[in-house]
């Protein structure tokens, strides 16, 4: 079986907690499940706990990385179109009323 990574052995965590709680070490699960690295069944155990202490606080986990720009650039022209609105709009209320 080839290397697991982060990403699946998150997916064996139910699993995991039932086998703890049958009494399994972690090096047993980690032969189950063939895990290799180091400690990988306490690595993943220590990332939940602190997964769920900032959970209690109130923090939120974030995507890694840097953000979007396209996020700014949709607000942007959506202003520019709105303003671009809002003149045409008054122009041609002033049109109406006579003005220009």
């Amino acid at each position: 079986m080839s290397k697991r990574r982060y990403t699946k052995v998150q997916e064996l965590l139910p699993e995991i907690k039932g086998m703890l709680a049958a009494g399994c070490t972690h090096k047993e699960i980690a032969a189950y499940f063939q895990l290799q690295g180091d400690r990988p069944v306490h690595q993943l155990l220590k990332r939940e706990r602190r997964k769920e202490r900032k959970a209690e606080f109130g923090i939120v986990p974030r995507r890694p990385g840097r953000p979007k720009k396209d996020a700014a650039e949709e607000e942007k022209e959506y202003k520019i179109k709105r303003l671009e609105m809002e003149n045409r709009l008054l122009r041609d209320f002033l049109r109406a009323a006579g003005r220009k």
